[in-house]
């Protein structure tokens, strides 16, 4: 089957047929639209999350089994597979009124893991080296 005009509404739907790339073709056109799905899909996903805590790259929904509730506060258990950031073990314990305790938008449990790749991993209470897990997304009234 030979090129055909993106214009022509016959040619675009014959399927297995491909258009003529030019300046404003449907081919130039898909690239783009790819790539801002891509880039905007993460970010509108969650972007409630606080800069200060992990600017939208860091955070990311756990599992509610993964936190204890006690009369003193949060304690956070994370496994690999718990979060996409989380390689190994890793546990938080965050005291009720902590600053790094914020209300959850969506109702689930969010938790931020700061990864040891992160240059400006400096909050770290251990060696810059560790990840760790510092902000907890309470959901409900609870934070």
């Amino acid at each position: 089957m030979g090129v055909m005009d993106c214009r022509d509404v016959a040619a675009r739907s014959v399927s297995g047929s491909r258009c003529r790339a030019r300046a404003g073709g449907c081919l130039a056109v898909i690239p783009a639209l790819f790539l801002a799905a891509l880039l905007a899909g993460p970010v509108a996903a969650h972007s409630w999350y606080d800069a200060d805590c992990c600017s939208a790259k860091d955070c990311a929904p756990i599992p509610a089994q993964t936190v204890v509730i006690t009369g003193d506060g949060y304690t956070v258990t994370l496994n690999p597979g718990d979060h996409f950031l989380a390689t190994k073990p890793l546990t938080a314990f965050f005291p009720h009124g902590d600053e790094n305790l914020r209300p959850s938008a969506d109702g689930d449990w969010h938790a931020c893991v700061i990864p040891k790749s992160d240059p400006g991993n400096w909050y770290t209470p251990g060696p810059q080296s560790e990840e760790y897990i510092k902000c907890l997304y309470v959901p409900g009234a609870g934070a």
